[in-house]
C-alpha cells in the first residue's frame, strides 16, 4: 500500500529475500506447483543447477510442458539467460518463457515417441553457453519406461 507508510518491495526482491539454502525454496516451489510432474535429476553448468520437471508425468508422446528451474549460488534464481529446448536435433529449438524473474523456464512441445532425451540449452552470451541432456526414458513402443 503505497500510503500506508509501509515501504512497498517488488516481486523479485520477495524471492530473493525469501530464498532458502539448499535449494529448499524449489521443494516448496514444487510443493505449491499441484498436478503429476516428473522431476529428473539435477544437473550443473557453471555455478547454475539445472532442475526439469514436466507434465504430465511421466512423459508421453506428444505435446508435453517442460520446466526448467535454475538456481544460483545459495538458491538465488538465476534469470539472465536464453533457454531453448527440443526433443530432437532435427527440431527446430524453442524458447522457453521465463516466469518473471524467478529462475523458472517453461515450454510445451511436441515428443516423438521415439525421443531419447530433452536437451537443454542455456546461452548467457555467444561464448557462454551449453547443451544439457536429459533422458526421457520412454520404451521401444514411445511409453513411459516401467508402465
Amino acid at each position: 500500500m503505497a500510503g500506508s507508510g509501509r515501504p512497498v518491495i517488488s516481486a523479485v526482491d520477495l524471492v530473493r529475500r525469501t530464498a532458502l539454502p539448499g535449494g529448499l525454496s524449489l521443494c516448496i516451489l514444487a510443493a505449491c506447483s499441484g498436478g503429476e510432474s516428473t522431476s529428473f535429476p539435477p544437473q550443473q553448468w557453471q555455478d547454475v543447477q539445472v532442475v526439469v520437471e514436466t507434465r504430465p508425468a511421466p512423459v508421453r508422446p506428444g505435446m508435453n510442458e517442460f520446466l526448467i528451474i535454475l538456481t544460483g549460488p545459495g538458491g538465488i534464481p538465476v534469470s539472465d539467460v536464453v533457454v531453448s529446448i527440443r526433443t530432437d536435433e532435427n527440431q527446430p529449438w524453442a524458447q522457453t518463457i521465463q516466469d518473471g524473474h524467478t529462475g523458472v523456464f517453461r515450454k510445451a512441445i511436441f515428443v516423438a515417441p521415439n525421443a531419447a532425451a530433452l536437451v537443454v540449452n542455456i546461452r548467457r552470451d555467444e561464448q557462454r553457453q551449453t547443451d544439457l541432456y536429459f533422458p526421457l526414458a520412454l520404451d521401444d513402443a514411445g511409453q513411459p519406461s516401467g508402465s
